[in-house]
This record gives structure tokens, C-alpha cells and sequence, in this order.
């Protein structure tokens, strides 16, 4: 994990200039995108979940993840969204929600239920 770390900075600092293309892109797609949600409602899902990553259950940190990617169409309405430890957000990638679930099963990882709601 530290070597890929230190191996996508050294890639960022090497080409900024795709760095930047890339954050434009995802800025697009974020302004492109229906919905929004408030802190206030963030930090009821947070809370809903026990403050714990919706995918590995893991208490961490927690960044809010899209379960349809705005990169497929997803929304940024609270209910597209789902709390997420770095870690799995980062992994999950362009995948949809039922996708990344369906992949951590076959790893053999242990998968948090989905909440409802």
C-alpha cells in the first residue's frame, strides 16, 4: 500500500499536467450531475452506518462514495450515496455498488450487509 502511495506521487509530480486533465474531468462529471445532498444529511447516513465503512465495516475515516458512479450516470443525491473507507472507495473505482460487493465475496473478504433505506 506505502509503495503505491509513494509510486502515484512520484506519477503526479512527473505529470501534472494529466493530474490536472483528470480533476477537470472529474469536476465535469460532478457538475454534470443531478442532486445534491447536505452535510447534515452526510452526517445522518454517517451515523445510520455507525460511523463504520459500508462495504468492509472497517471504523475509519469515511468518504462519501457514489453507488452508481457519476462516471455511469449516478446522481449526487444522498440516496446514491454510501459511506466508504478510503481503501474500498479507492478500489471500487468505476464499479457500481453491487459490483464491488459482488468482488469482494469472490476475494473471500468479509462484505458488510447493505442498509436499506
Amino acid at each position: 500500500r506505502e509503495r503505491t502511495k509513494a509510486a502515484v506521487a512520484v506519477y503526479r509530480l512527473a505529470n501534472p499536467e494529466v493530474v490536472r486533465v483528470v480533476r477537470r474531468l472529474r469536476r465535469a462529471r460532478e457538475v454534470a450531475a443531478l442532486g445534491a445532498h447536505t452535510t447534515a444529511q452526510w452526517l445522518d447516513l454517517v451515523r445510520l452506518y455507525g460511523s463504520r465503512c459500508g462495504y468492509c465495516d472497517l471504523a475509519t475515516t469515511l468518504e462519501p462514495d457514489h453507488r452508481v458512479p457519476l462516471s455511469r450516470g449516478g446522481s449526487n443525491w444522498i440516496e446514491n450515496i454510501i459511506p466508504s473507507c478510503r481503501h474500498c472507495n479507492t478500489r471500487k473505482r468505476t464499479a457500481t455498488e453491487d459490483e464491488f460487493r459482488a468482488r469482494l465475496l469472490r476475494e473471500g473478504r468479509v462484505v458488510r450487509p447493505r442498509i436499506e433505506r
